[in-house]
């Protein structure tokens, strides 16, 4: 880091009404003030630097006016990088931003690099790394459960709680390093029971939040959602009335779907992905065949599948069999699967559909009864049960070594372990926790995390 530099970056994509360029480090008021002339002080007045107080005015080039702007000031250490900070309003125009920027590096202000002010942020103690990375979920999310657990992370719910397990950690690994400069007298301060018995509870702590990761990374993904069955059973047909528009092609020809087809629906702030799938049957057709390949892909990867039977040709005695076999061969035995009978419309009344959902793709009836069905299965599998949720590889994998280090710790335990061997064991499980929230890091992880930002960010 080069604190000691000014940046600045466009923080705004072009094509709105507004283009906001952001400027942080030492020189940002004498930067900025080489070109902005706020009203109603003359045309050379000097602007009134005050926290949070926004200046209306010119932004001159030379001796003509480049744009009317609005300036907004933030003194270290309270903004969003710790340094001071000006945050300009321009209209959004290309020519206007190009020309402002080569303006404020005349001044000695270099380009900002990607996600640079958040890592200034980070650097200067404003946010930890679990925080920043939370920026950029937050950025990223198209929907409202995304959000809500990005917004969770950056106001430092999870790092409260992985600081305090390691502050408990850390209380133990200080009294058995403490034993050490009275071991002749052999006095020991750190009851083994007691600490047996925590590290039994904060291995339980992280496997609860080990357990959130397949449901968080669905919810920031979007849940997938596989639409299977045999072919014709109106699969097509389900997922153009789900979308509401027509997303797949739709024939009475069976095997018409030979890819798989994707979109997106968004249920009470939650993003469904659905596939639609070829339907699985015995074909010699290479191109069929290569698609219910897919279909199978698509079943092993999806977080739910929506079973699809056809009450005109189809039993539920049939269905179940199909079913058993999907779970038996692709290993579905934990996966929800919802029951579906389609073409509700054409048969006579007085149908009994047994265990599934009734439903007429063609003419909407049903739709309603999937989508609380879909709503229902996510409550199932514990959505809106955690308080917290994590969705990054990293902090699965940091996750994992903790726990792995804390079970060395408790064999090491029962065998007896001196307390100093005891206390590096322990300094050792509480590392993954430090690089978890940034206590410790190496550059290289720092810029893989802050190379994801966009510039500005």
């Amino acid at each position: 880091m080069h604190s000691e530099q000014t940046i600045a970056a466009l923080s705004t994509p072009l094509g709105g009404g507004i283009a906001l360029i952001r400027v942080s480090g030492p020189q940002s008021w004498a930067a900025v003030q080489a070109h902005f002339r706020p009203y109603g002080r003359g045309e050379l007045a000097e602007p009134n630097w005050q926290h949070r107080s926004a200046l209306v005015g010119r932004w001159m080039d030379g001796n003509e006016i480049l744009d009317e702007v609005v300036v907004l000031p933030f003194l270290a250490p309270q903004s969003f990088t710790g340094e001071d900070v000006v945050e300009i309003s321009f209209h959004a125009s290309a020519y206007v931003v190009e020309r402002a920027l080569h303006q404020l590096s005349l001044q000695g202000v270099r380009p900002a690099t990607a996600g640079e002010f958040t890592r200034r942020a980070f650097m200067n103690g404003k946010m930890d790394l679990a925080q920043a990375e939370a920026v950029a979920d937050l950025l990223a999310a198209g929907h409202k459960a995304a959000a809500r657990m990005a917004m969770q992370h950056l106001r430092g719910a999870f790092s409260e709680r992985i600081n305090a397990m390691r502050n408990s950690l850390l209380d133990f690994c200080a009294l058995l390093e403490l034993e050490l400069d009275f071991s002749e007298e052999d006095v020991e301060f750190a009851s083994r029971s007691d600490l047996s018995k925590r590290i039994g509870q904060i291995e339980q702590q992280l496997q609860s939040l080990l357990q959130t990761y397949t449901m968080g990374r669905a919810l920031k993904q979007g849940i997938p959602v596989a639409i299977v069955g045999k072919p014709n059973a109106g699969k097509s047909t389900l997922l153009n009335a789900l979308l509401q528009e027509e997303r797949a092609l739709v024939s009475d020809i069976p095997g018409t779907t030979r890819d798989t087809v994707e979109d997106e629906l968004v249920l009470e702030g939650v993003r469904f992905r659905f596939i639609d799938t070829a339907g699985i049957r015995d074909t010699e057709d290479p191109i069929e065949k290569l698609g219910i390949e897919r279909s199978v892909e698509a079943l092993r990867r999806s977080g739910m599948v929506l079973h699809l039977g056809d009450a005109q040709n189809q039993t539920e005695a049939e269905l179940e069999q199909e079913e058993l076999r999907w779970r038996e061969r692709l290993g579905l035995e934990s996966k929800p699967i919802l029951r579906i009978w389609n073409k509700m419309d054409v048969l006579e009344a007085g149908f009994k559909a047994g265990s599934g959902i009734p439903v007429s793709a063609k003419n909407g009836q049903g739709l309603e009864e999937i989508k609380q069905a879909l709503l229902g299965q996510l409550t199932d599998m514990g959505y809106g049960n955690q308080d917290i949720m994590i969705s990054q590889a990293r902090h699965k994998g940091l996750l994992e070594e903790a726990v792995h280090g804390l079970e060395r710790v408790r064999q090491h335990l029962d065998s007896g372990y001196s307390g100093d061997m005891l206390a590096l064991d322990l300094r050792q499980a509480m590392r993954p926790l430090e690089e978890l929230t940034g206590h410790i890091g190496t550059e290289e992880v720092l810029g893989h995390i802050f190379g994801r930002f966009c510039i500005g960010k």
